[in-house]
């Protein structure tokens, strides 16, 4: 029977640390990757697929959609009539699914890969989900916005860094000089 010791240096943890292999790689088991599908995703999504290649790692594929804000309707209902919240959300959630399935096809047979929808604050969202599956690795794209953008839109990335109690890939988004 194999001691503790050995048994972490194979699972490559120890009480949710990561302990590099004797050759010093590291090897992750479980992998949250956060997508929002635009460029900065997908740029994310290309160094996840290498990573769970290389070590065989159960990928999470997360998209969170932010509640509906539906306009409320003035008292006389003259204004603004009244909208069922679920015409609204089935469309979004619809194509959410969709994109997130076809994201998930890139990965190919090879690779174990879960996607989830969720709805809720995107950032408090992957951070549940990479406690929910005892994640090693949680992977975000980031658009680099700065500034006012920066300001009013908030940062998922910068959120997720700073909460996170596993280690945070935060892959940039590419901009041609």
């Amino acid at each position: 029977m194999k001691n503790e010791r050995s048994r972490e240096a194979e699972t490559g943890t120890h009480g949710g640390n990561i302990i590099p292999p004797e050759d010093g790689s590291v090897v992750f088991e479980r992998i949250v990757l956060a997508t929002d599908f635009e460029a900065s995703s997908r740029r994310a999504s290309a160094v996840v697929r290498k990573l769970a290649a290389n070590s065989r790692a159960r990928v999470f594929l997360v998209h969170a959609h932010d509640p509906l804000l539906i306009p409320v309707a003035d008292p006389t209902g003259v204004l603004a009539p009244a909208i069922d919240p679920q015409t609204l959300w089935e469309p979004a959630e619809r194509a959410a699914r969709d994109n997130l399935n076809s994201e998930a096809v890139r990965f190919g047979a090879n690779i174990a890969i879960e996607p989830i929808l969720r709805s809720g604050v995107a950032w408090e969202e992957v951070l549940a989900v990479a406690k929910e599956k005892n994640a090693d690795l949680i992977v975000v794209g980031s658009h680099g916005r700065s500034g006012l953008s920066r300001t009013l839109l908030g940062s998922v990335a910068e959120k997720i860094t700073r909460l996170a109690v596993v280690p945070v890939l935060v892959v940039r988004e590419t901009h041609e000089p």
